[in-house]
């Protein structure tokens, strides 16, 4: 429709999983090299998370480009199913005869191709995406299927990926033995300010354009702030600019373009007309809303998303410096600019509806409130969280329920546990049945991460009970927020070494 106009061999912000335009920043390499990683060296299970629209379609997708030609692969993109119709498609797909067999049959004939397979020098994955929408008995098969071994090495490796109900529903109890089998866990974040510019021009220059300037910073900065980083978001606004743009035959895209077009999106997106306060009161939280979102306040307030003023309102937009792709044509139709805006926003608004939805969604606080709880803080030092580790430490080791519990933030998780309360609770009941205990760090990892610091590393605990002597091994992660000026844990998670001992002696 535009790439004429623009100079693009193909449309740049198409809202479809498409490997070529993964956006490789430093989050989506760690998180490549982690699950490529797991696959090949055949750990089992692997879990990837990450908010609505941030990339995990389009991470498996380019998973499935590029493991080895000798590791077979299963792609399942519609988890709302039972196990055995879920074992009939794993053996469709992988070339298996499901004819004239019961589960027990479908079971056996798997397990067979995949003993051959790995007696070949193969390997096997299973890509389940939007994973949180698994039920806890499919989850529970999952996890026997993955008993299909060798006395060495597993010959089916199972990736689940899935938005961050995932993780609250590999808390529960009853998945505590799956949740112990994840080898690795990887997260996806939304992208900062800088990088949702980056990742704008990443994605015209895939699409052949000869000068990736079409987008004016202070453009590029209202896009950041509107979409809070969500690729998906992006997307579907920056496609409606440029739609605009080739309208009204205007470049570069400036910002009165972008609030025009987020203007439209967000009518379309909240056709019931809840008034909307001025675009000045919408903020950007540093954080991903997945993290945000996991204690969700009594009584919410609606989400009010700010839309801004009218074109006709709007003041006119800054000079901006000479651009080799300005054209000298000025908006004479900006009012069909407007319109075609609207028409795009409607089809891309079916398929990013989902994101705006989880924005809208009653267990996600407001913005207003996100950015009064995380906006103005800044994150804590490496100096503080490497303090406030060592004073968890000291405190576990002491057996000091009370000095733990004031680590953490009132509405922190500590792996299935919500709340400072219910923490507290549950570091008494372990250390009541403990007559000593010895947590050690043999080191740590701190990396800011926006408004938070994540603190990391290998822990071992070893403790002694009426009923004998054991130990605890595996990793774990702290999240980390200034909360009233003080350096708090927000989330504590830890992930326990398959060989450990069992984790319900420890289940904080």
């Amino acid at each position: 429709m535009y790439e004429a106009f623009y100079g693009f061999r193909e449309p740049p912000f198409r809202v479809t999983p498409d490997p070529r335009f993964l956006y490789r920043n430093a989050a989506i390499e760690e998180a490549v090299a982690a699950l490529t990683y797991g696959v090949e060296q055949r750990k089992g299970f692997l879990s990837l998370v990450g908010e609505v629209g941030t990339g995990k379609t389009t991470l498996l997708r380019h998973l499935l480009d590029s493991v080895a030609p000798s590791t077979r692969t299963v792609l399942l993109l519609y988890p709302t199913v039972q196990f055995e119709e879920m074992l009939v498609y794993i053996l469709q797909e992988l070339g298996i005869p499901t004819d004239g067999g019961g589960k027990l049959v479908l079971l056996q004939r798997l397990h067979e191709f995949l003993l051959e397979h790995t007696r070949a020098g193969g390997n096997a994955a299973l890509l389940i995406d939007e994973a949180q929408d698994l039920d806890a008995r499919v989850l529970e098969e999952l996890r026997l299927l993955s008993n299909l071994e060798t006395g060495t090495q597993k010959i089916l490796q199972i990736v689940l990926a899935g938005q961050p109900e995932l993780e609250r529903k590999l808390a529960q109890a009853d998945l505590r033995q799956l949740r112990q089998r994840i080898a690795l866990h990887v997260r996806l974040r939304t992208l900062s300010p800088a990088e949702v510019g980056a990742y704008v021009r990443a994605r015209l220059e895939l699409a052949g354009a000869g000068v990736v300037s079409i987008f004016t910073p202070d453009a590029l900065a209202r896009i950041a702030e509107v979409t809070q980083g969500i690729p998906r978001l992006v997307n579907v606004l920056c496609d409606a600019c440029l739609v605009a743009g080739f309208a009204s035959e205007t470049r570069p895209i400036t910002r009165a373009i972008v609030d025009e077009a987020w203007a439209d999106y967000v009518a379309l997106s909240n056709p019931a007309g809840v008034e909307e306060p001025a675009p000045a009161a919408f903020p950007a939280p540093p954080a991903p809303l997945a993290e945000t979102a996991r204690a969700a306040p009594p009584e919410p307030e609606p989400l009010r998303i700010a839309e801004p003023a009218a074109a006709e309102e709007a003041p006119a937009p800054e000079p901006t410096p000479p651009d080799p792709v300005a054209s000298s044509h000025t908006p004479r139709r900006r009012s069909r600019g407007r319109r075609v805006a609207v028409w795009l926003a409607a089809i891309a608004a079916t398929a990013a509806a989902g994101a705006l939805l989880a924005m809208r969604s009653p267990n996600v606080p407001p913005f207003a409130a996100l950015s009064a709880a995380f906006g103005r803080a800044t994150a804590p030092t490496p100096e503080e969280a490497r303090a406030l580790v060592e004073q968890f430490r000291q405190a576990h080791d002491e057996r000091d329920a009370a000095r733990l519990a004031a680590l953490f933030a009132p509405d922190a998780t500590s792996n299935g546990q919500h709340g400072a309360n219910d923490i507290a609770t549950s570091y008494r009941d372990l250390f009541a049945r403990l007559t000593s205990i010895s947590y050690a760090l043999p080191s740590v990892s701190v990396t800011p991460d926006g408004n938070r610091t994540i603190v990391s590393g290998p822990f071992r605990m070893d403790f002694h009970s009426a009923d004998g002597d054991g130990n605890l091994r595996g990793s774990v992660l702290w999240t980390l927020e200034r909360r009233n000026g003080e350096p708090r844990i927000v989330s504590l998670r830890y992930t326990f070494d398959p060989d450990s001992g069992d984790d319900t002696a420890v289940s904080h």
